[in-house]
């Protein structure tokens, strides 16, 4: 009886815990074959509805009076196994947590879990093929579903509304990808989010090989993918199969749309749920920058593949792409690189259009048709490399840059965006007329070597280009093909055979060395010219102003030298003349040749010179001198080296250097002693000179002779130099320090003018005068120490020289010139010696200055000497100046307030204008002069003391002072100027003297502060706009000495209610009778001494 009992109790107990265990996570908790094995120890609910199916199995058609909270279904009904859950058969059951299903299961109704809020997990055995219909739709509570490894379809609407699914746990990526969903709530990731296989979380899938096909919306809401790759073995993408992943950043994939051979939906969206391109970019995931195209077969980029896809930056294409269509990446804002595959052999219209990021873009030679504006509104475009120009490489109609950018004739080149700095061309033949016309933005040009011809004006208009290198196989260059290139400085060859051989439609703006002067063969400067044997002839205008040239060997081949082939080559100096040619020194025949010759040596090796009075000698190691009256000149360079030493001496004499030729390609110099002077231009323009050593023999440095000698870095000047003449070193832009030794006596105007890398300067020499634009726009200049022995700084001396902070200026320097430190904004103070006599005009100007001092051995401050100096803050005029300039002053807005000496008896026009920051000034007596508009716009003035010494207020005095509230006139002053108070809204109330005779035109124009004012007896005539608009002015007197008041001296002066008239009403109309007043605005009343009128 007792084992009776214990075994009820166990099976109550059984029978209580088995539904918490179904509740749970099965795969965690509890055993899988639980479902799987039918001796499960699990006890099958009872009361369930089951109907058959067919002969061979049965479904749960309903929950009959099963009360179960975790239901088993069993696997057999009536001997037959349990096959489906039928339609609706749990539907809206409100007690169900849990649910184990057989493994004889095979599909699930439409709706059969519908409503079922509390149903927490569903694991589905490996033979479930097919689910429902809104199979389980609005279960709310489910979090968790695994899939088993059968199924096949799921419909419409199955997981819709399970909006707590967190998690789908699939077996295998491949058989998962062919489930066929019918919509994206089909699918229980569109909730859910999260995949696993197993219990591994997925967030970058590759698929594996046996993956054929990837069903629509198969992983559609899955938005923790975020890189995707899909082989080339998957030969069909259902529509929306990744709709929705949201933050998926790159993707592999083999081809667009369904599949490679289905054209119709080849566009990028159509795998997010596009069905048309034009809904691609609503459709394709704002995260996704990188995008891959792989695949085995032939693809075809159909129109709009990817439009306005703005979020992808990246997009490599597979090696099979043979076309891309019209719009294919039109729009993509975000579009940073693209590579086409060598397999392109067309590119339709506007492909690239507005793809504003794209930076640079290479078109292979493979292609052969590209269609119009294909890169139109490309704004950020900086390099471009196509296979030609136009939309064939035999198009002439279309063959410029503009073609591309949606221009119709290459006169809209314009179309092209700023930001392109560099196009090379790797195919075609022929460059066509006005290919890069007026391209002024482009800096480099590389054309292909199979080009034979260059159109008219194929250049034309291109400032921006250096430098141009010219194939061999060119044959012809039209005219004015590189017209106007004005910053060529280089043009370079492969060949000179080719080059000889090349035809000219013209010489200037044809030839590109009409511009670029210098000629380079394979990037090394030409000075030394050598025809090869074997040339017969040298084309017209060949080697056109070509003013690298040195010397030039012509060999016995050549029989015929085109007109003007050497013209302007003012430099060839030396002609080798192995020819049977007849060239005479100064002949113009044969093209120019010799007429720039000192020497012409033939093939005899006899020399013949120029008949100037002076001996031409050639020395061996190539250099070329000249004796004249017993004074040699070292005139030419003909070698090669890139350092030179220069010679000791000529036939034992000391020599000078004089304009050198054929330093074009040399870095180094080092001049031995020996060498006297280094004479005007000796150096000019080697813009490849690196060092010099100049030895202590050199007394001189002439003008211009290291001008435009761009990499030169540094330079020791020795001792035994006096003299640097103008512009010896302008423009050296690497020079960083330069010190001048004590034996200097003179330095020329802009001797180091325009040296921007120039950071210090040390004169040690007994230079007296710093000359005029010596050291301007030196922009890196931070430092500069002075001789004691300097006395005056010339005009723009250290004019622009930005970076100046500090300067000590010795007590030897006793004037300063014109602008000699205008625009230093980074100089803040300078202490200016007791012996400085004069500063002249705007000296200081637009400096950084914030303190000066200004000594009393100046006796007058000169036009604007220290104007817009915004910083200056505190000045200091010293006892026993007597003048302050015009404009002295003006634009220092922020000084607040300034004590004038009363040594002091005249200040300039404008001298304070513009200081905005000015509050109170104080006028001595002892000044009689104050020129007009000297406050003007001075806004935040506030009071100011006029001297009884005054006897005019100026036109424009307070012009805008819009701060003064009042102001005392003296009774010396006998006329207000003209607009001497415009707009002087601050002010209240003036008095104005009776010494005061005549008030200018808009003296209190605009002064809208103004309640009350007195005309003296003095004053006859009321001018035009004298108290126009001084819209608070209430009362008014007016003298019966007044005889007129011209027009609009009252309009505007709305608030005006008296105007006192001493005289009476007759002598009031016949003052109205014979002024040109149109009357005042409003209602008022004229007093007079016999009555009032009232004007309404």
């Amino acid at each position: 009886m007792k084992k009776l009992v214990f075994a009820v109790l166990l099976l109550c107990l059984f029978l209580c815990v088995a539904p918490l265990l179904v509740a749970c996570n099965h795969t965690e908790k509890l055993p899988q074959d639980s479902q799987k094995e039918p001796n499960t120890p699990l006890q099958a609910s009872e009361g369930l509805q089951f109907s058959p199916v067919n002969a061979n199995g049965y479904k749960v058609s309903g929950v009959g009076s099963c009360t179960d909270s975790v239901i088993v279904v069993p696997g057999t009904y009536d001997g037959k196994p349990v096959i489906s859950l039928g339609t609706e058969a749990f539907k809206q059951n409100q007690q169900l947590t849990g649910i184990v299903l057989p493994e004889s299961l095979k599909s699930i109704g439409r709706g059969a879990f519908s409503g079922c809020k509390k149903l927490k997990e569903i694991l589905l055995p490996d033979a479930v093929e097919t689910i429902g219909k809104q199979a389980f739709k609005d279960c709310t509570g489910l979090k968790s579903i695994t899939m088993g490894t059968g199924l096949r379809s799921v419909g419409e609407d199955a997981f819709g509304g399970c909006t707590y699914l967190s998690k789908v746990c699939i077996p295998d990526i491949a058989k998962w990808s062919a489930v066929e969903f019918h919509d994206r709530s089909a699918n229980p990731l569109f909730y859910a989010h999260n995949l696993y296989i197993g219990e591994e979380p997925i967030t970058n899938l590759t698929f594996p090989e046996n993956t054929k096909s990837i069903g629509r919306f198969a992983f559609s809401g899955f938005t923790n993918l975020k890189t995707l790759v899909i082989p080339s073995n998957v030969t069909d993408i259902g529509l929306g199969a990744f709709s929705d992943c949201s933050n998926l950043t790159s993707i592999t994939l083999p081809f667009l749309g369904k599949s490679p051979d289905l054209l119709q939906n080849a566009h990028f969206g159509f795998i997010f749920g596009a069905e048309t391109a034009e809904a691609s970019s609503q459709s394709v995931p704002a995260s996704l920058t990188a995008v891959t195209i792989t695949g085995d077969k032939q693809i075809t980029l159909r129109e709009h593949a990817f439009a306005n896809c703005t979020s992808v930056t990246n997009i490599t294409l597979s090696d099979n792409v043979t076309y891309i269509g019209d719009y294919a990446f039109a729009g993509c804002t975000a579009l940073a690189t693209v590579t086409i595959p060598g397999t392109v052999t067309a590119i339709g219209s506007n492909v690239f259009s507005g793809c504003t990021s794209l930076a640079t873009i290479t078109i292979p030679d493979t292609v052969t048709a590209i269609g119009s504006s294909v890169l139109s509104d490309c704004t950020g475009l900086s390099a471009l490399t196509v296979p030609f120009l136009g939309e064939t490489s035999t198009d002439e109609k279309n063959a410029f840059l503009g073609y591309f950018f949606g221009a119709t004739d290459y006169k809209n080149n314009q179309n092209i965006p700023e930001s392109l700095k560099s196009v090379t061309i790797i195919g075609g033949k022929t460059l066509g007329d006005g290919a890069f016309y007026h391209c002024a933005n482009l800096t480099e040009i590389v054309l292909a070597a199979s080009t034979e011809s260059i159109g008219e004006s194929a250049f034309s208009g291109c400032t921006g280009i250096a430098g141009i290198s010219i194939p061999q196989s060119v044959r012809r260059i039209g005219s004015g093909a590189f017209y106007n290139c004005t910053a060529l400085s280089g043009v370079n060859i492969t060949d000179i055979a080719a080059w000889c051989r090349l035809e000219f439609d013209q010489y200037i703006g044809s030839n590109p060395l009409s511009y670029a002067h210098n000629l380079f063969l394979n990037g090394k400067l030409m000075n030394n010219l050598v025809i090869p044997d074997g040339v017969t002839g040298i084309g017209s205008g060949t080697f056109y102003s070509c003013t690298s040239l040195t010397s030039v060997i012509i060999p016995n081949s050549v029989t015929a030298i085109g007109d003007y082939a050497f013209y302007n080559c003012i430099d060839l100096c030396i002609v080798r003349n192995n020819s049977k040619l007849p060239l005479k020194i100064g002949g113009t025949n044969y093209g120019y040749l010799s007429n720039y010759a000192s020497i012409i040596i033939d093939k005899s090796g006899t020399i013949t010179d120029k008949a100037d009075g002076g001996e031409y000698i050639f020395s061996e190691n190539c250099f070329l001198f000249q004796e004249k009256n017993n004074i040699y000149m070292l005139l030419a360079y003909t070698g090669e080296s890139e350092t030179v030493t220069f010679p000791g001496n000529i036939q034992g004499s000391n020599y000078q250097i004089s304009r050198m030729r054929g330093l074009g390609g040399v870095k180094n110099v080092i001049i031995p002693n020996g060498v006297t002077a280094i004479g005007d231009a000796a150096f000019y323009f080697c813009e490849n000179l690196k060092s010099i050593t100049i030895p202590e023999s050199v007394t001189s440095i002439g003008d211009l002779a290291f001008h435009y000698c761009t990499s030169l870095e540094s330079i020791t000047i020795p001792k035994s130099v006096t003299h640097i003449g103008e512009s010896a070193f302008a423009n050296c832009t690497a020079l960083t320090g330069i010190t001048i030794p004590a034996g200097v006596r003179t330095l020329g105007e802009g001797a180091f003018q325009n040296c921007t890398d120039l950071e210090s300067v040390i004169l040690e020499s007994n230079i007296s005068t710093i000359s005029e634009f010596a050291f301007a726009d030196c922009t890196a200049l931070k430092t500069v120490i002075i001789s004691g022995m300097t006395k005056s700084i010339s005009k723009y001396a250290f004019h622009n020289c930005t970076a100046l902070n500090s300067i000590a200026l010795p007590d030897s320097v006793t004037a300063i010139g014109e602008c000699a430190f205008y625009g230093c904004t980074a100089l803040r103070e300078i202490l200016l010696s007791s012996k400085i006599t004069g500063i002249e005009k705007e000296a200081f100007a637009c400096t950084g200055l914030a303190k000066v001092t200004i000594p009393n051995s100046i006796k007058n401050i000169g036009y604007g000497v220290f104007h817009d100096c915004v910083y200056l803050a505190n000045i200091t005029i010293s006892q026993g100046i007597k003048s302050i300039g015009s404009y002295a002053f003006s634009g220092c807005n922020k000084l607040v307030s300034l004590t004038i000496p009363d040594s002091v008896t005249n200040i300039g026009e404008g001298a304070f204008y513009l200081c905005e920051g000015l509050e109170h000034i104080e006028i001595p007596d002892s000044v009689t002069g104050v020129g007009s508009g000297v406050f003007s716009h001075c806004t935040k003035l506030r009071s100011v003391t006029i001297p009884t010494s005054l006897t005019y207020i100026r036109e424009g005095m307070f012009y805008n002072c819009s701060s003064l509230e009042n102001i005392t006139i003296p009774g010396s002053v006998k006329s207000i100027g003209y607009s001497a108070f415009y707009c002087c809204r601050s002010l209240k109330s003036i008095t104005i003297p009776n010494s005061v005779t005549d008030i200018g035109e808009e003296a209190f124009y605009g002064c809208s502060g103004l309640t009350s004012i007195s005309v003296p007896n003095s004053i006859s005539v009321i001018r035009k706009r004298v108290f126009f608009s001084c819209t608070s002015l209430k009362n008014i007197t007016i003298s019966g000495n007044v005889t007129s008041i011209e027009n609009e001296g009252l309009f505007g002066c709305t608030g005006l209610s008296v105007i006192q008239f001493q005289g009476t009403k007759s002598q009031w109309m016949a003052l109205r009778k014979y002024s040109s007043w149109n009357g005042a605005t409003g209602n008022y009343v004229i007093r007079c001494f016999d009555g009032d009128i009232v004007k309404q």
